[in-house]
């Protein structure tokens, strides 16, 4: 190979995005993706955005190899980063982890990532006497198929579960003209991605060309000569969530597979059930499975779906098992899972886009029936390469989920005068099911000092409650006051008696007794009796603990 050459042009300072990043681990950042789960998780660490400039390879590629780079090519044909003309910069709550086997490795506290990219200034505001990007009319790096022709520098962003199996997440061309797509987030990771560990890479080809001493025709005319050198520039890391103790395992018990494949009839939406006959080329085998775990029991609500109970600790996670591959379903080599590139879901009001190779739905809807816009993971059948092996998808919070997985197969019939004959199916697994807390408490909390009041505990400020995110639970309220007759005696007066609300503040005068209940877990009620103000009466019953009417029978007796 020919060494590489030097070029005069000086990498600019990584400029890093904004992720955009809302949602720890869990599930939302703000775009078309993950958008709006509502899913959070605790962390110890500081939200702090930090920036890393990722180290890359340029490599110098024979003309005649057109871009058939670092597969063929060892680091003694590379220089590192010095003569690059791009910069890649990751951003968010991030942290260096060292280099694996030449991959730098990064861990993310929390939110997502943004993958940016900077132009080299000398690019922009170069000498165009010296070495400089020309147009090249190659579409394709390898074996990557561009959408049009490289012309002036072309970049591919892709990302890998395995580090074996590439999807593609854009491809971009022409970028060194001022037309090309703007410099800045290139593209923004997803919480699956994260979850299980992801691979990154961005490849970037260009020709560069310099202009050479003339030449003469016929002893008058001049005739123009240029060199010409093609360059790869190739970046690839690894990024993964940094406490592994938010996740179980897989195998973890107990565990509940959920939904089945449905027909649902080509090109209307992914909505309806056409049933599968022994013709189907989905018969009698399935794609994958989907299953949850890390719950502590499960039971059903009124509808009859599943309602996973959850306890402090409990992670409850959504999995998904890949059974086929994808491009040989139920070992047949003339039936895989399609492109679907206009892909639209009238259930969920999803308008036609790309679907790529299987796209899962999630939606989410919150204690206060607020349906969330739904996260849209595409390619997620493509980019689940492994057969058999166990992709977290995510974990979830109290609330309500439907979960579809929409995806369409095509089965190659032979072939006529006119091309392959190509028939396609659309399918889709869908199923519903809510998260609750298991437990049936509440915390009074004093309201100047936040600490938690004990049952039967005096506070002359008042108190709140507080129930924890347990947004399901029944609360009622009785608030009853304390009045003396002439003989010293006391009785009681209720003022009222009414559902609670979650943070809501109590501080009139009075002995409030609150009962919780969970729906779901067939517990016996708490109740709890919290004291407030300084009338004296209501202090001594709270010091001693009586009722009324033991504190009345006392008073008589010490008579």
């Amino acid at each position: 190979m020919v060494p590489i050459i030097w070029i005069p042009i000086i990498i600019a300072a990584a400029v890093a995005a904004g992720t955009g990043g809302t949602i720890a681990v869990v599930s939302t950042i703000n775009n078309s993706e993950n958008a709006g789960s509502g899913i959070e998780i605790e962390s110890n660490s500081p939200n702090e955005a930090s920036a890393y400039t990722v180290p890359g390879i340029v490599y110098e590629v024979p003309n005649n190899e057109k871009y058939y780079y670092w597969e063929s090519y060892s680091d003694a044909d590379a220089v590192f980063g010095e003569n690059a003309l791009i910069s890649i910069s990751i951003d968010g709550n991030l942290s260096e982890l060292g280099q694996e086997n030449g991959i730098s490795k990064y861990a993310v506290r929390n939110g997502n990532v943004g993958i940016s990219f900077v132009i080299s200034d000398n690019v922009v505001n170069g000498v165009k006497s010296q070495w400089w990007p020309s147009s090249d009319g190659a579409k394709s790096i390898c074996n990557i198929e561009l959408d049009g022709s490289i012309q002036r520098g072309a970049l591919v962003i892709q990302s890998s579960l395995d580090g074996k199996n590439w999807i593609d997440e854009g491809k971009y061309t022409n970028i060194f003209t001022d037309e090309a797509v703007k410099e800045g987030c290139l593209y923004t990771t997803k919480d699956i991605q994260l979850q299980n560990g992801c691979f990154y890479r961005i490849i970037v080809a260009y020709e560069l060309c310099h202009r050479l001493e003339d030449s003469k025709i016929i002893g008058v005319i001049n005739q123009e000569n240029y060199d010409y050198k093609n360059f790869v520039e190739y970046y690839e890391f690894y990024i993964e969530n940094s406490d592994k103790s938010l996740y179980g395992s897989s195998q973890d018990t107990p565990r509940k597979k959920l939904g089945s494949k449905v027909k649902t009839g080509l090109n209307n939406g992914y909505l309806g059930d056409e049933g599968i006959s022994k013709d189907d080329p989905h018969y009698g085998w399935d794609l994958g499975e989907f299953f949850v775990n890390g719950y502590t029991r499960e039971t059903k609500d009124s509808n009859g779906q599943p309602v996973f109970l959850k306890n402090l600790g409990d992670r409850v996670t959504l999995w998904f098992t890949l059974k086929q591959d994808i491009n040989c379903l139920n070992g047949n080599d003339y039936i895989s899972i399609s492109w679907d590139n206009d892909g639209y879901d009238e259930r969920f009001e999803i308008p036609q886009t790309d679907f790529r190779r299987g796209t899962l739905i999630i939606s989410y809807t919150d204690y206060q029936g607020v349906v969330h816009d739904p996260i849209i993971y595409t390619d997620f059948i493509a980019a689940d390469t492994i057969a058999g092996a166990d992709t977290r998808v995510q974990l979830f919070e109290e609330g309500d989920y439907v979960v579809a997985l929409d995806y369409e197969i095509a089965k190659n019939n032979g072939s006529t005068v006119f091309g392959p004959r190509i028939e396609y199916y659309n399918y889709q697994i869908l199923f519903s099911f809510s998260i609750r807390n298991g437990n049936c408490m509440v915390y009074p909390r004093d309201v100047a000092t936040g600490s938690e009041l004990a049952d039967g505990a005096l506070t002359e400020n008042g108190f709140m409650l507080d129930m924890a995110r347990s947004r399901y639970l029944t609360i009622d309220v009785t608030r009853t006051t304390i009045t003396v007759d002439k003989e010293g005696l006391l009785s009681e007066d209720v003022r009222y008696n009414r559902p609670a609300q979650d943070g809501e503040s109590y501080t009139d005068e009075g002995i409030y007794t609150f009962t919780v209940k969970n729906l779901y877990t067939g517990a016996k009620p708490t109740i709890k009796t919290i004291y407030v103000g300084t009338d004296p009466n209501i202090q001594n019953l709270a010091a001693s603990g009586l009722t009324v009417a033991e504190y009345n029978a006392k008073l008589v007796t010490d008579k």
